[in-house]
């Protein structure tokens, strides 16, 4: 799905954007299976940004948080990735990940808080996760990544909203950790 056209991203033309009205509008519960699906939405570090997704997206959706886990972004030599400071106000060497689940099935025993740390494949490359998931939820029948460009927005909501995201080669291999 594309990024939530908020400040820099909009204006860095960087990223393809849906703004919230679109949002709140993608059909994600009518594609979800009705016996469970994880939805997964990957934000940024911004309180307003969280709090919409919780408090407004998820139950416009009719998904319930399950957990909130971080993608802990390093180098190959280990030190923290890119130009973010844990002190910035702004840039962060971690994103979170907040995890739904809509449906009328028992919603699988996620850790509520889990570190992700890898090293990123390219600028916002977010880390393969059906590996990760697959051992902790239920099958993941239709794990698919969605790249999501301008035109392909809508689809590919649906495909994150019917699974879950996956993808990418081994030196992007994420490493899991309890926070």
């Amino acid at each position: 799905m594309p990024a939530m056209a908020l400040g820099p991203w909009q204006r860095a033309a960087a990223y393809a954007t849906l703004d919230k009205r679109a949002l709140l509008a993608l059909p994600v519960a009518q594609l979800a299976n009705p016996s469970g699906c994880l939805v997964l939405v990957w934000i940024t570090n911004s309180r307003h940004v969280q709090d919409f997704v919780e408090m407004v997206l998820f139950p416009r959706w009719g998904a319930r948080r399950l957990a909130r886990w971080y993608w802990l972004k390093v180098a190959t030599d280990g030190r923290l990735a890119g130009s973010g400071s844990p002190r910035s106000p702004h840039r962060k060497p971690w994103e979170p990940l907040l995890i739904g689940f809509i449906g009328s099935g028992a919603p699988p025993p996620l850790p509520p808080r889990r570190v992700i740390c890898s090293v990123p494949l390219g600028h916002s490359h977010k880390p393969p996760l059906c590996a990760l998931l697959r051992p902790l939820a239920l099958p993941l029948s239709a794990c698919a990544e969605a790249k999501a460009g301008a035109k392909a927005g809508a689809q590919a909501a649906g495909a994150q909203a019917a699974g879950a995201q996956a993808g990418a080669s081994a030196a992007g291999a994420p490493v899991i950790a309890q926070a």
